[in-house]
């Protein structure tokens, strides 16, 4: 008996522990957030599914922060999902619309976007149309239905593309603090 209420005890203690340390991580997380340098809003068009316009628009979100670290963007993207709040005008807010993210008759995923970025001026540029294609090799359905997996990868190739053609053009435009210095052409 002296042994359940023992572990028990530390049990109990480990707990607490655990809530302390966890309140303490979020608090410094909080205080040491770091301002956003670029606004990200995305536009989906509806769907039949109506939660699957968040999910589209999340995944987009990420594909484009992570590109964008992985290319030397040292800022920080603030996403702010449709609806959710307005804009900061103080700070760069992109745009984008989703015109298509499907893979197409022949097989290929296919990527579509339209873009705009709206300085803290008023300036506004349009970026034009990002578009990628990649090839795909989707084989038929295997044994553990692998195929969802391929079509997956192959839609995530195919945003990231379109994501690193869109990094050039908002790097071009120097509105956007955060992105390394161009290096000097021979």
């Amino acid at each position: 008996m002296k042994t359940h209420a023992f572990l028990l005890r530390g049990l109990l203690c480990a707990a607490a522990l655990g809530a302390a340390l966890t309140s303490f991580a979020a608090e410094k997380a909080s205080t040491s957030a770091k301002p956003a340098d670029l606004q990200l809003q995305i536009n989906v068009p509806p769907t039949w599914r109506p939660f699957l316009d968040d999910r589209i628009a999340d995944s987009l979100a990420g594909i484009l922060s992570d590109t964008f670290k992985r290319r030397g963007f040292t800022g920080v993207v603030d996403f702010m999902p449709d609806g959710d709040r307005t804009p900061n005008a103080d700070l760069p807010l992109l745009t984008l619309n989703l015109l298509t993210w499907r893979i197409d008759r022949v097989g290929n995923a296919e990527c579509t976007l339209a873009a705009s970025l709206s300085a803290p001026g008023g300036e506004k540029r349009d970026l034009g149309i990002v578009t990628q294609t990649q090839i795909t090799w989707i084989q038929e359905r295997g044994r553990y239905g692998f195929r969802d997996f391929e079509i997956a990868d192959a839609l995530e190739d195919a945003a990231t593309a379109a994501m690193r053609d869109l990094y050039k053009r908002v790097d071009e435009t120097h509105l956007v603090r955060g992105f390394p210095p161009s290096k000097a052409k021979k």
